[in-house]
């Protein structure tokens, strides 16, 4: 279990990124050297946030990679990607939850302890799957993709919501 790009450990339930609540590139791992740092941080009377810049994490792909997190009044979670592709990218935005998920036309909706949230994405045209995976059943999880694409040379900014 090497800690190096080549180890299979990132394949593997659930320490890979396409088990985590991030982003897969092109079917890309996420750089293991590279650093994401948080460039900013916020709290108010009205929402709490912070900002993490992950371009070193997918240099491979990505010109930039920033990712903002926002928490309202509302309670809505907001999760922003604003990406500029160096080439043409397949982006997955991965969604584990142990809800119960069911997609949807425009989103999904989760289900747990008599509660209801709908999860979409609004900025770029996006596809809908909940991911059959043993290993995550195994373990009481649900994986749910959003996919969309950024082409070569652009911007793309992408907000998740969870209400």
């Amino acid at each position: 279990w090497l800690m190096t790009q080549e180890s299979m450990r990132w394949e593997v339930f659930p320490l890979g990124n396409q088990w985590h609540n991030t982003l897969t590139v092109n079917g890309h791992l996420l750089k293991v050297d590279g650093k994401a740092c948080i460039s900013d941080t916020f709290c108010n009377d009205t929402e709490a946030g912070a900002t993490v810049d992950m371009t070193e994490v997918f240099s491979e792909d990505l010109e930039k990679a920033v990712r903002s997190f926002r928490v309202g009044e509302d309670r809505v979670l907001r999760i922003t990607d604003e990406l500029k592709a160096k080439k043409k990218s397949d982006v997955i935005f991965t969604f584990v939850t142990r809800a119960d998920a069911e997609i949807t036309d425009d989103g999904a909706v989760l289900r747990m302890d008599g509660k209801t949230a709908h999860l979409y994405a609004r900025g770029a045209k996006s596809e809908y799957s909940l991911v059959n995976s043993s290993e995550a059943s195994e373990k009481g999880f649900n994986v749910i993709q959003i996919r969309y694409k950024v082409q070569n040379g652009r911007s793309s900014k992408v907000t998740v919501t969870l209400e």
